[in-house]
């Protein structure tokens, strides 16, 4: 296929946070070439909606040569649409130019906004939603010169544990908003019954599951019924913790240390090891362990907690070296000071708190949407290349 140059073009961000930077001497396929070759920067909306509707094509004919045909057809209208705006606005500019008088102006900018959405409406393409992936076949030779940053979960499968309440509730939302089907674990169900219906309420996928992070038996009925619902598993985050003990390590009981450890550390060693099958099945995945700032600089009477969370970073990167020959990314995410349970004692008195918010820079606590994004990153393909790496977000605590 020949391929043309093409003039610089305007940075685009679309709604459902595709990025694509038509960058200088990026080259688009010549069926593609009547739309970039406008002098002016096109209307981005409608070429969006050029990109589903050519994606809605290729779903509809196997072949990638019926693909490039429908293609061109509706680029080739989008491209008459847009000259014709551009005709007319050039003709409204000449008109404007030799008016002084700024009704005028004001009438010729209606005029034009009114031809703009005729024109569009010509085209016959609807507005669509969200731009999704360009098809695999194609997606070396329409990308060259395009970089394009995705967070799109689409189609992935997800479990998030832990996901009743703070951290956890606003991953497994925001990864329900970005596409991703969630399965929501926590011990009780009845929370999470009211996450999953507040997800289907925005239109997202969720299956609520109760599972006791500290039962091994537990954990394996978890993965049975998600391998018995949907044979794959693309995504993990082992996120359920808990902290019963406040105090003194030495001072702690067994009970205590028992369950600290087999919640915070045991469990996410038997999800990741009972994934990583489903995960293979799916061709790679990617799993992210919520730690803590208190695994690098334990805090003052949480040490038992710390050890824990240490333990996690240095189980991320070992399962990180041994699964990426299996396509299967490991990270960690390290939160600083949330507005969570956990956190709730220490922000009901005032004193602490304050001594806790003047160690941070930013001066003020994290809310758990807050964590949410330097997640749904580590998740994404956006991230294809990071694995066995720790994200801090702690306002600075420790820089």
């Amino acid at each position: 296929m020949p391929w043309v140059q093409v003039p610089s073009l305007t940075p685009f961000t679309h709604k459902n946070h595709c990025r694509l930077n038509f960058c200088s001497g990026f080259k688009f396929p010549e069926a593609y070439a009547p739309v970039a070759q406008l002098d002016r920067a096109p209307d981005f909306e409608s070429v969006g909606r050029g990109f589903e509707s050519l994606r809605a094509c290729h779903k509809r004919k196997d072949e990638s040569t019926e693909f490039l045909v429908s293609g061109s057809r509706l680029m080739d209208r989008l491209y008459h649409t847009l000259s014709r705006l551009n005709c007319y606005s050039q003709q409204l500019k000449e008109e404007s130019s030799a008016n002084d008088n700024e009704s005028a102006k004001d009438r010729m900018e209606a005029e034009y906004q009114i031809r703009k959405k005729e024109e569009i409406e010509k085209t016959k393409i609807r507005d669509i939603h969200a731009i999704t992936r360009i098809p695999d076949n194609l997606h070396n030779k329409i990308t060259e010169g395009i970089h394009m940053l995705s967070f799109n979960l689409d189609e992935k499968i997800a479990v998030v544990t832990g996901a009743s309440r703070g951290i956890g509730r606003s991953i497994a939302e925001t990864f329900a908003e970005y596409g991703a089907e969630v399965v929501l674990v926590s011990r009780k169900i009845e929370p999470l019954t009211a996450v999953s219906k507040a997800i289907a309420a925005k239109g997202g996928k969720s299956h609520p599951v109760a599972c006791h992070m500290g039962d091994i038996n537990a954990i394996k009925a978890l993965y049975d019924f998600i391998e018995k619902t949907y044979g794959r598993l693309d995504i993990l985050v082992n996120n359920a913790a808990t902290n019963p003990y406040f105090g003194e390590m030495a001072g702690v009981d067994e009970n205590a240390w028992n369950k600290t450890f087999d919640v915070n550390l045991k469990g996410p060693f038997f999800m990741i090891r009972n994934a990583i099958p489903l995960m293979q099945a799916a061709g790679g995945g990617a799993i992210v362990n919520v730690s803590s700032v208190n695994g690098i600089k334990p805090a003052q009477l949480q040490g038992i907690y710390s050890v824990t969370k240490g333990a996690l970073i240095t189980m991320t990167k070992a399962y990180a070296k041994e699964l990426a020959p299996h396509k299967i990314r490991v990270n960690a995410l390290l939160p600083g000071f949330t507005d969570t349970k956990f956190s709730a004692a220490l922000m009901q008195q005032d004193k602490i708190y304050k001594y806790v918010i003047d160690q941070i820079p930013m001066g003020r606590h994290a809310d758990p949407k807050e964590m949410a994004g330097a997640v749904l990153y580590l998740v994404s393909d956006a991230a294809s290349f990071t694995t066995g790496t720790c994200i801090t977000c702690d306002g600075g605590y420790l820089a």
